[in-house]
Order: C-alpha cells, then sequence, then structure tokens
C-alpha cells in the first residue's frame, strides 16, 4: 500500500526557472539600492517580479503586481503606446528611458506622481527600473511661477519708475531761469493754442524734440510742427535766436 505521504507531490522548478528565481533576487536587490522601483517583466510585458518597495505601491491600492500586465496596472503606458516606442529604442541604443512620465491615475497614486524609468531588454525577460522625480518637477514648476511673477513684479517696477520719471519732468516746480510767470504770458497772447504752450513750456526746460515727443505721445514731426508756429509766433521765422533764449527773455 502506497503510503499518503508518498501521494504528496511537490512541484518542481527547472534549472532554469531556478535560476531566473535566485538571479532576479539578487538583480532586485543590488537594482533597488540604486532606483526607488525595479520589476522584471516578460516580453508580454508581465510582471514576473518586483523590489518591495513597489509591492507596497500597489498593495496599498489593493493590486499585487505579480502576474498583471504592465499596461492594466499603468494604463498610461498603454495609452500613449510606450511600447512601441521602447522597441525602436531598445533595438537602435539598447535601452527606453521615459523622463517626467505622469502617473495621475488617482485610483492607485495617492497624488500625481512623476518618474523617470528605463526599461532593459534582458532575453527573455525585461528589466524595468524608475525613480520618482515628482519633487523635482513640483520644483520646476514653482520655479517656473516664481520666475514668471519676478518677471512681471520688474515690468511693474519699471511701469511705476517710468511713470513716477514722467510725471515729474511735467509737473515739477519750474526752475528760476524757467520765469514762473511764462505761462500766463504765452496764455494772454491769444495766438498760441493750448498745445503750444505745453510745448513751449518744455522747450525752456532743455527737452529735446526727442523727449517732448515721448513725455505728450505724439510723434517727432507733430513737435516740429509746433516749434516751427511758435518760432512763427515768437518773429523768429529769419533769425538765429533759438526758441528757448527768446522764450526766456519774455
Amino acid at each position: 500500500m502506497t503510503s499518503q505521504k508518498s501521494m504528496v507531490t511537490t512541484p518542481v522548478l527547472s534549472p532554469a526557472e531556478l535560476n531566473f528565481t535566485h538571479d532576479s533576487r539578487i538583480l532586485i536587490d543590488v537594482l533597488e539600492a540604486v532606483y526607488d522601483f525595479v520589476a522584471i517583466l516578460d516580453e508580454d510585458l508581465i510582471f514576473l517580479d518586483c523590489s518591495a518597495s513597489l509591492s507596497e505601491l500597489f498593495k496599498a491600492g489593493g493590486n499585487f503586481p505579480i502576474g498583471k500586465c504592465l499596461t492594466d496596472l499603468f494604463p498610461e503606458f498603454a495609452k500613449k503606446d510606450l511600447y512601441s516606442e521602447y522597441k525602436l529604442s531598445s533595438n537602435r541604443i539598447g535601452y527606453y528611458e521615459r523622463d517626467n512620465f505622469a502617473l495621475d491615475d488617482l485610483s492607485i497614486y495617492k497624488y500625481p506622481s512623476y518618474v523617470r524609468f528605463r526599461m532593459f531588454p534582458k532575453s527573455p525577460f525585461i528589466i524595468c527600473t524608475a525613480e520618482n522625480i515628482t519633487i523635482r518637477i513640483q520644483y520646476d514648476i514653482l520655479k517656473q511661477k516664481y520666475l514668471k511673477l519676478l518677471a512681471k513684479n520688474e515690468q511693474l517696477e519699471m511701469l511705476l519708475l517710468s511713470a513716477d520719471t514722467d510725471q515729474s519732468k511735467i509737473c515739477h516746480p519750474p526752475k528760476k531761469e524757467d520765469k514762473v510767470d511764462l505761462v500766463e504770458i504765452l496764455e494772454n497772447q491769444k495766438f498760441f493754442t493750448p498745445r503750444e504752450i505745453e510745448i513751449a513750456m518744455l522747450i525752456v526746460k532743455g527737452y529735446s524734440t526727442k523727449e517732448i515727443a515721448e513725455n505728450l505721445l505724439v510723434s517727432k514731426k507733430t513737435v516740429n510742427f509746433h516749434r516751427l508756429n511758435i518760432r512763427d509766433k515768437l518773429g523768429l521765422k529769419n533769425s538765429q535766436k533759438s526758441v528757448r533764449s527768446c522764450l526766456l527773455d519774455l
């Protein structure tokens, strides 16, 4: 009679399977010292083994990875057809790397995450490593926002400084040589227009044609037109005397 003990069958693993199991754990332990997550897949992208960190990540979401397909666990991988990219890249340079890869499935991840992962073909397996670069991405985003805000603040400061400078040029009390009553004198002469009086006062302050145009938001051609009219009305049409000198003598 055959004993009950002899009827118990023990699964027998082939030497290749034994080597893979032993070697994969050694490889994962070594790679886990460098990368945040490590996995070994077959050519159909089925998880054969993975690091404790990756296992814990999916246990938290109630989805153990071993025996599952990569595209089921990471829908973004299938959605972006990264397997095709992997095949092309591994054929060309021997591995595939993807930077700033967003893992935004909140049913799995507590918060949106970003990883940099590499896939190395090691026939008939694929070794996959990943680094969590979420903090780096968040830093880069905040840095860009800060730089944009800084640029806007600098533009605002320049705008306010320009406005203060323009206001001081127009409203600054006239100096002694500008003759305080010059505006009143010109206004009493009915043939001077308000714009000509405005330009005349800026001429007295020593402003150039370009500066007057910038202050009054008009073209230099318009300023020159008014300057000619002012010369005519001051009787300087055929005189070498400057408009400023004549106005200061009024």
